[in-house]
């Protein structure tokens, strides 16, 4: 079973430090839906929209034309841009809110 490990990146750019949440890989899961869930166990802030922050593989740099992955993107889409299942022990995400 591979885990999925959703850390929180705030403004000042400390990705981790909380709140974070663990959920189970299912390749068919939209990063919409990975946001509901965040939502779902009170993560985020009020009035804001929890998105799925699109890094560059192995750093916090990123596109700024493009910094969050779409919503109906699946999750097996997003593995596969960071390596694939392979690649790492399990599977990273950073959320941000706007």
């Amino acid at each position: 079973m591979v885990e999925v490990f959703i850390r929180y990146i705030s403004t000042v750019g400390v990705a981790g430090m909380g709140p974070n949440l663990i959920i189970q890989y299912d390749p068919n899961m939209t990063l919409g839906d990975v946001a509901g869930t965040l939502k779902r166990y009170g993560m985020g802030e009020n009035n804001k929209t929890i998105k799925i922050f699109k890094h560059m593989r192995g750093s916090l740099n990123y596109n700024a034309a493009d910094p969050h992955w779409a919503p109906e993107t699946k999750m097996v889409d997003y593995v596969n841009y960071y390596g694939g299942l392979n690649a790492y022990p399990y599977i990273e995400m950073i959320y941000v809110t706007v």
